[in-house]
């Protein structure tokens, strides 16, 4: 254990920017753990979080924008999914640059939407960096405060291993079903 302890001290940081490209919800909560226990800078954590999700996130746009041919394959396995970020885009304008990055599973198809649209470049670009530092400050701050919490969770399921299958089964069905009941055509 505290070999990964000492590695992820290492290169904690540089991991955290290459997972927080994507996204990078659980790598925020590893990131603000280890920084309770100080293996980690919460500062030096939280900004590198904050600089690879708005990269990550305007890295989406610019291909959506201008490399729609590279992206259009993928769409065509994802087409709930962008649907429902589509949907998303009309109904709450600006706002879901905001909201995009609370939502699990569509927090990536939202900005290709946005970059596949007209809409504004540098006007993405502008609440894209209010929105990144929001999403990694709350879930930095929850974690830090909930560090404890999340070490014993992490010992006691570490312990008990026949625990991991039945935590993944769960997290995947309730993505599943919330996705289901998301992209179900009315009527």
């Amino acid at each position: 254990m505290e070999d990964i302890l000492t590695s992820l001290s290492t290169y904690g940081y540089i991991s955290l920017f290459i997972y927080s490209l994507g996204g990078g919800f659980f790598g925020i909560v590893a990131a603000s753990t280890l920084s309770y226990m100080g293996k980690m800078d919460m500062a030096t954590s939280m900004f590198v979080a904050f600089l690879s999700n708005y990269i990550g996130d305007m890295g989406l746009f610019y291909m959506a924008r201008y490399n729609k041919d590279m992206i259009q394959p993928y769409m065509a396995k994802h087409r709930r999914k962008f649907a429902l970020s589509n949907l998303l885009v009309k109904k709450y304008g600006d706002f879901v640059v905001f909201i995009q990055k609370f939502i699990y599973g569509v927090k990536t198809l939202v900005p290709v939407a946005m970059g596949f649209s007209k809409y504004s470049f540098v006007k993405f670009g502008l609440l894209n960096i209010p929105a990144s530092a929001l999403f990694v400050a709350f879930f930095g701050f929850i974690s830090y405060q909930s560090s404890e919490t999340i070490i014993q969770v992490a010992t006691y399921v570490k312990s008990k291993p026949w625990i991991y299958p039945i935590i993944l089964i769960m997290i995947g069905g309730s993505i599943y079903l919330y996705f289901e009941k998301v992209t179900k055509k009315k009527g």
